[in-house]
């Protein structure tokens, strides 16, 4: 369901619960995304705000500046104060972390029933077994995925009888260095973090929210700039989810490099004279009184993105993903113009223009954040006067046993 109901009073500042604000914060690799949301009952909140801040230098794992962080979410706070969105005691968020820093794998786990009949603390003792095999990083998710007891599969197993108990676990990890730092630097800030949260599990909890999306199974690519995500969604469960640190600012550091040409200048060819759908090849142009061997650029440029494609291709798991997926959803800056046509013809899926066209999709992660929270009561609604909202069925559409 699409999400664009914003307080526009002709006040100044924006009346609102202080109590139910919440920032839905997003750090990717060249900017920071912070959407102020207001819940508005237990199932119901309104958008005050979305504002982004492009970083000085893209964000990378060896040039992971603490500063340039800060400096963009002072910037970003310094305008909701302006607004009146910032005079609150306590700062609420959920982080979505940057970078491909992720690990993520399904772990099967087994147990003995004790008295023969599955309670709850036989989970969370699955939970912690499977745990303990990724204990070098730090655990963002933990989602069962499977149930079986005495080996056939069960949709939910308490209080059912049996002997064992088995369980395929969906571990979410993430670089436990990059972590502390974020953690840092959020804390100096006197941000209190909720939950923080892989890009995957806010972008789903919106997904599966809306509805008339649910007859997809989609492929998500998330081509972003330092770093690309590809998962996806089948029968209202994330199946697979792998990241890799390559994206659009490895090409771009490519045709500056090649070229001999600023980044800048590098960027601005990229954005203006490539077209994945478009053949013709020119040999030569002048940009700002640089001449560009345009043959050139465009093998620098087909190559290195050819080459990051068969990197998540060559995953394991992508042909079965590719097989489990009806559409394709693309998401991320990172994507060359003709993305669409040229991923829809090498994979052979549709591309899901809904997304494609919703107004707020460059703060999907952002938002999905709160749909995140909602789902799973991490933040709940503090009850005074009854605000009008804009409502949304919001259902607990992921089972995350964090």
């Amino acid at each position: 369901m699409q999400i664009n109901l914003f307080n526009k009073k002709n006040d100044n500042k924006i009346k609102y619960i202080a109590e139910n604000i919440v920032f839905g914060v997003d750090i990717g690799s060249k900017s920071l995304k912070v959407s102020t949301l207001e819940l508005t009952d237990s199932n119901n909140y309104l958008i005050h705000d979305m504002s982004e801040e492009p970083f000085s230098s893209p964000l990378n794992y060896k040039n992971f500046d603490e500063q340039i962080i800060k400096t963009a979410f002072l910037t970003i706070f310094e305008k909701l104060k302006q607004k009146g969105l910032f005079e609150i005691a306590i700062k609420k968020a959920l982080v979505i972390l940057p970078m491909g820093t992720y690990l993520s794998k399904v772990i099967h786990k087994e147990t003995l029933i004790k008295d023969s009949i599955v309670k709850y603390e036989n989970k969370i003792n699955l939970i912690n077994k499977a745990k303990e095999e990724c204990n070098k990083n730090i655990i963002l998710h933990t989602i069962p995925m499977k149930y079986f007891v005495d080996g056939n599969e069960v949709k939910d197993p308490i209080g059912l009888q049996g002997e064992v108990l088995a369980m395929d676990v969906f571990i979410i990890g993430y670089e436990e260095l990059i972590f502390e730092k974020i953690k840092s630097i959020l804390k100096e800030l006197e941000i209190q973090v909720g939950k923080y949260i892989a890009p995957p599990l806010s972008f789903i909890n919106f997904y599966l929210t809306n509805i008339k999306y649910k007859e997809y199974n989609p492929l998500i690519l998330d081509f972003g700039g330092e770093c690309s995500y590809l998962y996806n969604i089948c029968n209202g469960l994330l199946k697979n989810f792998y990241s890799i640190n390559l994206g659009g600012e490895i090409i771009t550091r490519d045709v500056s490099q090649v070229l001999g040409i600023e980044t800048e200048t590098a960027q601005k060819l990229k954005d203006q004279y490539i077209d994945l759908t478009d053949h013709t090849i020119q040999e030569e142009i002048n940009l700002n009184g640089i001449q560009v061997d345009m043959k050139l650029f465009r093998e620098v440029v087909i190559s290195r993105y050819e080459e990051i494609i068969e990197k998540l291709e060559n995953n394991s798991n992508f042909e079965k993903m590719k097989k489990d997926s009806n559409a394709l959803i693309l998401l991320g800056n990172g994507h060359l113009i003709g993305a669409e046509v040229y991923l829809k013809n090498r994979w052979g899926l549709p591309i899901l223009t809904e997304i494609e066209n919703f107004k707020e999709k460059h703060f999907l992660c952002a938002n999905g954040a709160i749909n995140y929270a909602i789902n799973n009561d991490i933040y709940l609604y503090h009850h005074q006067n009854k605000k009008n909202g804009f409502f949304h069925e919001l259902i607990r559409v992921v089972e995350d046993l964090f």
